[in-house]
């Protein structure tokens, strides 16, 4: 496996190629991410509004280091004890402040999530088709926009010949309910923007995969190959979202804000978030 160089803020002049970066690093600096891609499909107010922290992104995030970076897990998180008492008590209050201090700015996991991570990891290196084995984890790859000019990023979670991105989720993974979570998130867009950013440096259209393993007991688990139809769409779509962000970069945000009023029909067929010929036809790229 090839050596990939840590860098510590992506510049616009960065070439194009693989780097090690951190986290909080790679969202803070230069680069299109399909985070941003999928907000700029959604609005412009979307599009320039900070990113939100949520709890279920920080249960994701702390799944991933303890699967992936495993060396890095006791770094990066702590988990609380448990407490006794009501949590609104003075007694609970300065215990809890206690270990906060004791915990120097690591991420607090509570000791049922940390219990669940701990589950879910158990079934999931139970997979035939999964392994941490050979796979460069988390590495971030950088190219530019041949239509756009952009300079566009990704991070993938595991890479070794094909790219695997590893979720949580709330849903199921049986088939059809996890094809919801795909389209409801857009995983199919991130999927085809990763394929094509790899695509460009290594010169060959890597098969990308999503591994998805249920929060709820009994945590089952599923590996899905992602067809050539489906990363079109999501190709279709992420194309459109790097042209508004160009069209918006060109306007400014004060006729960026006044360019993106819309209105819409419902029909009774009106299709679901992210569908590219209905996103499609409203950004006029069809």
């Amino acid at each position: 496996m090839f050596e990939i160089p840590q860098i510590e803020i992506i510049t616009e002049d960065l070439r194009k190629g693989f780097y090690r970066i951190e986290n909080t690093a790679y969202h803070s600096s230069a680069g299109v991410s399909s985070t941003t891609v999928k907000k700029a499909l959604n609005s412009y107010g979307n599009f320039v509004s900070p990113r939100e922290a949520k709890d279920c992104f920080n249960f994701g995030s702390a799944f991933h280091c303890f699967v992936l970076e495993p060396s890095l897990f006791s770094s990066l998180y702590v988990v609380a004890p448990v407490i006794p008492g009501h949590k609104n008590s003075n007694a609970y209050k300065a215990q809890y402040e206690a270990f906060v201090q004791q915990s120097h700015g690591k991420e607090i996991i509570g000791a049922e999530d940390y219990q669940t991570i701990v589950n879910m990891a158990n079934i999931l290196y139970g997979h035939p088709d999964f392994s941490t084995a050979g796979f460069q984890p988390e590495i971030m790859a950088v190219t530019r926009c041949k239509e756009t000019g952009l300079l566009i990023k990704c991070k993938a979670d595991q890479f070794s010949g094909f790219i695997n991105d590893l979720k949580t989720t709330s849903a199921s993974v049986i088939p059809h309910e996890f094809m919801n979570e795909v389209i409801k998130y857009g995983y199919h867009v991130s999927m085809a923007f990763y394929q094509d950013i790899v695509a460009d440096i290594i010169g060959v259209a890597p098969t990308m995969k999503i591994t998805a393993v249920e929060k709820r007991a009994p945590h089952d688990c599923a590996v899905f190959t992602l067809g050539d139809s489906l990363l079109e769409e999501g190709r279709k779509l992420y194309k459109a979202g790097l042209r508004r962000i160009k069209k918006w970069n060109d306007l400014g945000p004060a006729d960026s804000l006044r360019a993106d009023y819309r209105k819409y029909t419902l029909e009774a067929n009106s299709r679901m978030r992210y569908n590219a010929e209905d996103i499609l036809k409203f950004t006029g790229d069809v």
